[in-house]
């Protein structure tokens, strides 16, 4: 942002759609840990199983946030000064 505008009102947009995925995929990796810990403090193959599963969808989640990252990149290019 220079002199209070938004000159790329776009690639600002598009990088703050990649900042809620990410921060969804903590707060899930976050609630996995919890119930990873509850599956070997009670012996549940059950919720070892779900965390597992869910596993899958972060790692899905990963590669979309790195495809759209890569993309973004290409398609902006921007300025250092875009980046801080």
């Amino acid at each position: 942002m220079r002199d209070g505008k938004d000159t790329n009102v776009h690639f600002h947009a598009e990088l703050d759609g990649l900042e809620r995925k990410v921060l969804s995929m903590v707060d899930r990796a976050e609630q996995m840990i919890e119930m990873a810990v509850q599956a070997v403090t009670k012996d549940d193959l059950d919720i070892a199983a779900r965390v597992i599963a869910l596993d899958d969808d972060i790692d899905r989640t990963y590669l979309e946030v790195h495809s759209e990252w890569t993309s973004l990149m290409a398609r902006h290019q921007p300025l250092g000064s875009d980046l801080r």
